[in-house]
Formats: structure tokens, sequence, C-alpha cells
């Protein structure tokens, strides 16, 4: 694990069970989620001339938005090559109902967190630099935003515009830290001296936080806005059960088990156990089950 970059939630999902999960996390539908990306968007200066770059496309929920604007050039990449075939099936069939005579769209594979747009030109003759750099949905799993951040600012023309959505802490304690917290004290001595078990649990910034890290890369702020949904009670669990996950992998690392061992089962039905306890206990100590979760979108201009 980079130290850039946490294990995503679905990372090891298809493309069709990453898009079911984000319905469950909302209760069944997609609708929230795109509402939040069309929220971002509006807060951006576009034109049928802008020049889009956008990092971490995952299925092309993100991309079918920015398309339905009919912006004029757009890039996509993502460092999953079947989700980055989905996204285009998924584009291909709103630009030809568009009747568009080329496809907007052109996706390539990279990591942000890896990327050197300076030694890895894509296939188009064009490689920036942009009018805009979006990032949506995607920080949640990022631990350091400095290097993410230099990124944009390095692939945006002057006066462009970084928009980006982050999840903030808003002083109030969210379902699955609660159960985290509970569990975690019983493992704490397992971890690597120096792991900062807050890490396993996003978010871990505050709005200040994150302002100051933009303006410590240059950026203005152009303008921003908090969001507020609620976590659906199946997402509170789902997101819980991620938590367990990323807890069973540190204790095999910690334990040199291999999975599949019978050691390694024992952990994992010992954190069972734990979690299903900390459930329990949770729902007597917590009311507001489904917490509002508040979200930060940020347009971030590039000094001229």
């Amino acid at each position: 694990m980079s130290q850039t970059l946490r294990r995503g939630m679905y990372a090891r999902l298809r493309p069709q069970q990453y898009e079911q999960e984000i319905m469950r996390l909302y209760g069944g539908t997609l609708e929230p989620y795109l509402q939040g990306i069309n929220s971002l968007l509006d807060i951006g200066t576009f034109t049928h001339f802008s020049m889009i770059l956008e990092l971490c496309c995952g299925t092309g929920l993100a991309t079918q938005e920015i398309v339905k604007k009919e912006h004029m050039f757009i890039k996509s990449c993502d460092a999953n090559f079947s989700f980055l075939q989905y996204a285009k099936e998924h584009v291909k069939e709103i630009y030809y109902n568009m009747y568009w005579p080329t496809l907007p769209v052109e996706f390539f594979q990279a990591d942000m967190t890896q990327w050197d747009p300076s030694t890895k030109k894509t296939k188009s003759e064009y490689d920036g630099p942009y009018s805009h750099v979006i990032l949506s949905n995607a920080m949640t799993e990022i631990i350091d935003e400095t290097p993410i951040f230099a990124l944009a600012y390095t692939q945006l023309f002057p006066k462009g515009e970084f928009l980006f959505n982050v999840k903030i802490v808003d002083g109030k304690k969210s379902y699955p830290q609660q159960i985290f917290e509970y569990v975690a004290e019983k493992y704490r001595k397992e971890f690597p001296q120096g792991t900062n078990l807050a890490d396993f649990v996003s978010p871990t910034k505050t709005k200040e936080d994150i302002v100051s890290l933009l303006q410590e890369q240059d950026f203005t702020m152009c303008q921003f806005k908090e969001r507020s949904y609620p976590f659906s009670e199946e997402g509170q669990r789902l997101y819980a059960l991620h938590l367990r996950d990323r807890v069973y992998e540190y204790l095999l690392n910690a334990r040199t088990c291999r999975k599949g061992s019978v050691e390694a089962r024992r952990i994992l039905g010992d954190l069972e156990w734990d979690f299903q306890q900390a459930l329990a206990y949770g729902r007597a100590q917590n009311k507001d089950f489904a917490h509002m979760k508040t979200e930060l979108l940020i347009c971030a201009k590039k000094r001229s």
C-alpha cells in the first residue's frame, strides 16, 4: 500500500458490482451520487472550448455527466483497465443518442499517484495543459493529497480550474468511526509502531486543512460549498465491513499469515464477532444511525 493511496473500498469488484455497491450505499439509487457530481460541475466555469482532464474516472459515472454538458475535449484516466472499458461503453451509449460524429472522450490507463505526464504520453497528439482537472469521488482513498494537488496544478493552464469533492471532518463521529474505534482498541498493539489508526477511517481533515494544502500548491480559492446527505443504514453497514477488511489485512501482515490458512480464518472469525458486537453496541448508543455526511465541493483556480 502506497503512502499516497489507501486500498480502495471496491478495488476488487467488477465494474457492474461497483455500481451496485454504490447504489446500496445510497439506499438503492444512484441519484444522490449523480446529484453530487452535478453539484460539483455546477461550481466550475465551462465553455464549448474547455479542455478537460478527468482523474480516476472509474466506471464513468462522472464522465457521463461531463459529456452531457457537451464540452469539446475530455481525457479520462483510471488505473483499472476493466473500469475504463466499462466507462467507454457507457459514454458510447450517450454520444450515440446525442448523434455526435466522434466519441468526445479519450480514455487511457494511468495511476494518478504514479503518473508522470512529462514522460508518459497518451495516444492523442494533445497531452495538456488543460482548462479543467476534475477529480470526483476519489479523495476518500487518498491519505496524502499533496502529490495529487501538485499533479493537477502542473496540468492546468494559468487560471485553469481544479474541481474535486472531499469528505471533511464535521465535528461528529460517523457510525463506522464509532464501530472501528470500539474494535481497534483490542488490536491496537498489533499494528506497526507509528501506524495512525485514524487513517483507516475517512475523513481525517477539516475544511481549513484542505484549503491550506491548496494554497501551498499556489492555488487560489475560486469557490467552494458544503453539501450534506444521508448515508443509508445499509451503506453504514457496508462501510463497517470495509473497515473490518482493512483491519484483517493489517493483522495478516503483522502475524505473517497466509490468506486461506487456518490462522487467517480464525482471525477473520474473531473480527467478524468483534464487529457484530460493536454493531450491537453502536445501535444501543447511537440513535442517529444515518449520520449526515458532510462533503466539500471545491473549485480551485491556478494562479496566472
